[in-house]
């Protein structure tokens, strides 16, 4: 009975993990260029239960005892899960907004000058003429693989025209070109800063994108529904409810066999 506390208390604690992530996807619904995520969870190992007869001790080592089957020790986090599936597009008609249609990341430069990539694109020029994303990372040149400088003088943000290569002119002058990196495997990539990621894998390193369209003036919204990542929450809530008053009743039993069975 004691230990179906710990089986119980590990249930609940998961159940704070998996209400954890289901807010940070509802905190960003609105985020541009955001994955949703979600968590895996495994047994942390089953036990084998022996039925005694009679005044029979248990012995671990006999072969006299019947399995009764086994009992699980209750749930621990396998993985996180990123859902990396297209968000829906929105015009706004920025030439700074760009939007990846098809596989791919824009690669941005994080801190320590470690490269980051995302999908979030309403990029800005920052005060020393670099483009930027909100959050402050640096875009990277393709062309030169530093941070994309644009200068300004004498020249105008609607100016600005990228190709679906991602290349960038002026006019009839290049200046540059996006960075679209993508991944063999997805799974390595770790979430930081915002709507960015980090490659955790040396061996998984980036490839050139393929079949990949860049979309000027448009933007690409968070893959979180509002309504499923809802239901998921009210659902978590449930089984929190669920886990609570299983402890409650294995407090009450074990209080009843303190206080009752105990006098015999």
């Amino acid at each position: 009975m004691l230990r179906s506390f710990g089986t119980i208390r590990n249930g609940i604690e998961r159940i704070m993990d998996s209400n954890d992530v289901i807010a940070n996807n509802m905190a960003n619904i609105n985020t541009i260029g955001f994955k949703q995520s979600s968590i895996l969870f495994k047994d942390i190992r089953e036990v084998e239960i022996q039925k005694l007869q009679g005044k029979q001790e248990y012995d671990p080592l006999s072969t006299a005892s019947k399995s009764a089957g086994t009992l699980s020790l209750g749930p621990e986090v396998s993985k996180m899960m990123i859902d990396f599936s297209q968000g829906d597009f929105i015009t706004t008609g920025n030439k700074l907004d760009f939007a990846i249609s098809g596989e791919g990341f824009f690669t941005v430069q994080g801190k320590n000058n470690e490269e980051l990539y995302t999908r979030k694109g309403n990029f800005t020029i920052d005060s020393q003429g670099f483009l930027s994303t909100t959050d402050g990372q640096r875009v990277i040149n393709k062309d030169s693989n530093a941070p994309l400088r644009i200068e300004m003088q004498n020249k105008r943000p609607e100016d600005i025209l990228v190709t679906q290569d991602g290349t960038i002119t002026f006019g009839k002058e290049k200046i540059g070109a996006l960075k679209i990196s993508d991944f063999k495997d997805k799974t390595t990539l770790i979430p930081v800063d915002g709507a960015a990621f980090r490659n955790s894998d040396s061996t998984n390193g980036p490839t050139v994108a393929r079949n990949t369209n860049v979309m000027q003036g448009s933007l690409e919204t968070s893959n979180a529904n509002s309504i499923t990542t809802m239901l998921k929450s009210l659902e978590s809530l449930r089984s929190y409810e669920s886990m609570s008053g299983a402890m409650q009743t294995t407090s009450d039993t074990l209080q009843k066999v303190v206080n009752q069975v105990g006098r015999f």
